[in-house]
């Protein structure tokens, strides 16, 4: 389902009816594309432009991403916040992030946008920041620790996406590797949990939706 040509062909169709593409942004995809060892692992358009349109749908004051890579939903979810907010962004990769510093400068958009170069899991129970919106998509297999990490530093009413929640579909098989044991045990855990409401969509690679209640 997930790689199959009548699936791109949907998602290609979506992204051509859907509001929010622009010269920069393609010109980071072909960018990302030609620098990077795994151009994948940014998000897809649809998926990008969601991001976005739940920022300027919440109207969140601090903004966290685990996960930057090259800023292409970092610059998605940035432009659509209120003048006075912020985002903080982490990634452990130098190389990536230099693209994505590139680029938030050319989006004008660096007094925005804070990226870090550092170990989110050992950076963020340090800072005494209270987050609005989570765009979590870091280490799979640490998916359930980081969510334990973040609950309690979210805001009530504050919303967490997680993204790559159904991991090519791999999730519903009954044989799984450690990276899909590990998020199906994430998604239970979430679901089981009473501090949280979810939804799990099946837009690219999975996408849950986590409100805090």
């Amino acid at each position: 389902m997930y790689h199959s040509n009548e699936y791109n062909a949907v998602i290609q169709y979506c992204e051509s009816f859907s509001d929010g593409g622009s010269p920069l942004l393609s010109e980071l995809e072909r960018t990302t594309a030609l620098r990077t060892l795994a151009p994948q692992m940014m998000s897809g358009a649809v998926q990008a432009r969601l991001l976005e349109f739940l920022v300027r749908l919440r109207k969140p004051a601090y903004c966290l991403e685990i996960g930057t890579f090259t800023g292409y939903a970092t610059i998605h979810m940035a432009r659509a916040m209120a003048a006075d907010a912020k985002l903080i962004s982490y990634d452990v990769n130098p190389e990536v992030l230099a693209i994505a510093r590139d680029y938030v400068t050319m989006a004008n958009l660096p007094s925005e946008i804070e990226l870090r170069q550092a170990d989110a899991m050992i950076d963020i129970p340090v800072r005494a920041e209270t987050y609005d919106m989570v765009f979590m998509d870091g280490h799979k297999a640490s998916y359930s620790i980081m969510y334990d990490m973040l609950l309690p530093k979210m805001s009530t009413g504050a919303l967490l996406v997680a993204d790559n929640t159904l991991w090519s579909g791999k999730v519903v098989e009954a044989e799984r590797d450690s990276d899909t044991e590990a998020l199906h045990q994430f998604n239970e855990k979430v679901q089981k949990d009473p501090r949280v409401d979810v939804l799990l969509l099946p837009l690219r690679d999975g996408l849950s939706l986590i409100t805090k209640k």
